[in-house]
């Protein structure tokens, strides 16, 4: 007992409020403080992704449901701000990503404007040279390609890697990006953010990025690291203390210094597990229940390294290794699901009829994705002369 006596009860509504702005490493003085809930009650309210998700749509349990579905995370500012707030604005953009191809984003996609009421973009990057996959998406450094949505007030971009590209997990893009502020992820089995540690006390390191491999990504990254710096975050030099492992640790010693290795499950990470959330509308599935725990394990194990030159002034990341590369279990339980199947169907010009795309499950329609074709308007009479058909591969990681 304080020189003053106990503490005075604090409402459970205004606990359960300060909790949705409080640091990870504060809920247990919080839960002391008050005494109205215990760590894991207030974990579970702090980081209940259908809360955070209703700034977007009032249907979160549809989304996430796409997102485990689809292999597709949220990534960028907006996942950083999961984890804490000032990392993003009212007006930053929703960074979705797909790991598992063309198919994979069709049916995301198709969901978020079926479901969730999506209207698509014709639009342009930024910078550089526009060379567009059709009239809707368009391609970022050779294969990577995007697309712009709108919904409830909010800019949506859904990006992925095509079908005939070999980089299709996720996690390599979010390795690429500028800094550790925003290399965090939501998806529909946990949430991550990979830099805790750093992120935790507001600060940030900036990666080296491959000027070669990535020259957009380079020549845009100063900007995008002070946009972080105004927000509220210092730019600090990257140290292994700092990212919350001591050198002295096992792993460290036995590989080279240069390298230093990471994996999500280690102690510098903040890794929220979703089970809680989403177990009342799985319980009827030991199927999903059993790919969760897959999902999970195979996440826990993605690994990467930290590069530091001799001067240790510049420090990049590399993917090292996943926990399967085709075989895991987690790929395995997908492969009993039902496979889809995307056809092209490509039209001669027409005024009144372009081209679209369908989703098939065995034989049976389940939806049109019309920014899929090219599309292409002329004065002509509409005939079928062709298509493509796209099947579902079954070996894409869970991120």
């Amino acid at each position: 007992m304080g020189r003053f006596g106990p503490p005075h009860k604090v409402p459970t509504e205004i606990v359960m409020n300060i909790i949705i702005y409080t640091r990870y490493e504060d809920l247990q003085a919080l839960c002391d403080a008050t005494g109205r809930l215990t760590f894991e009650e207030a974990k579970y309210h702090r980081y209940d992704p259908r809360r955070y998700l209703r700034t977007l749509t009032p249907y979160p349990d549809v989304l996430l449901g796409g997102m485990r579905d689809t292999n597709t995370i949220l990534s960028g500012s907006r996942a950083a701000a999961f984890f804490y707030q000032m990392a993003c604005r009212w007006d930053s953009d929703w960074d979705f990503y797909c790991s598992g191809g063309d198919v994979a984003v069709a049916r995301f996609t198709h969901l978020l404007f079926t479901r969730l009421g999506v209207t698509w973009d014709k639009s342009e990057v930024d910078v550089g040279q526009h060379i567009p996959l059709d009239d809707w998406s368009t391609i970022y450094e050779g294969d990577f390609h995007i697309l712009h949505g709108n919904l409830s007030g909010h800019k949506l971009q859904v990006m992925w890697y095509r079908d005939d590209q070999n980089r299709h997990s996720v996690f390599n893009m979010i390795l690429e990006f500028h800094s550790s502020i925003v290399q965090c992820f939501i998806s529909g089995w946990c949430a991550a953010s990979l830099y805790h540690k750093i992120s935790g006390q507001d600060k940030m390191v900036a990666w080296e990025i491959d000027g070669v491999l990535h020259p957009r990504k380079r020549a845009k990254a100063p900007q995008c690291v002070s946009k972080y710096q105004y927000r509220g975050f210092q730019l600090v030099h990257y140290s292994r203390q700092l990212v919350g492992l001591a050198s002295t640790e096992p792993d460290f010693l036995s590989l080279d210094a240069a390298c230093l290795p990471r994996s999500v499950s280690d102690k510098a990470c903040l890794l929220i597990d979703f089970d809680v959330y989403s177990r009342p509308s799985l319980t009827s599935s030991k199927l999903v229940s059993a790919m969760h725990l897959a999902a999970m394990e195979e996440i826990m194990n993605l690994r990467w390294g930290e590069n530091t030159d001799a001067s240790l002034k510049f420090t990049s990341l590399k993917l090292t290794s996943t926990m399967s590369e085709k075989f895991g279990m987690y790929r395995l339980l997908r492969s009993l699901e039902e496979e889809y199947m995307v056809e092209h169907t490509r039209w001669k010009p027409s005024e009144d009829r372009l081209g679209h795309t369908d989703i098939y499950l065995r034989t049976q329609t389940i939806c049109a994705v019309p920014w899929m074709p090219p599309v292409d308007v002329f004065i002509a009479p509409a005939k079928s002369y062709g298509s493509e058909t796209l099947f579902e591969r079954k070996c894409y990681p869970p991120i």
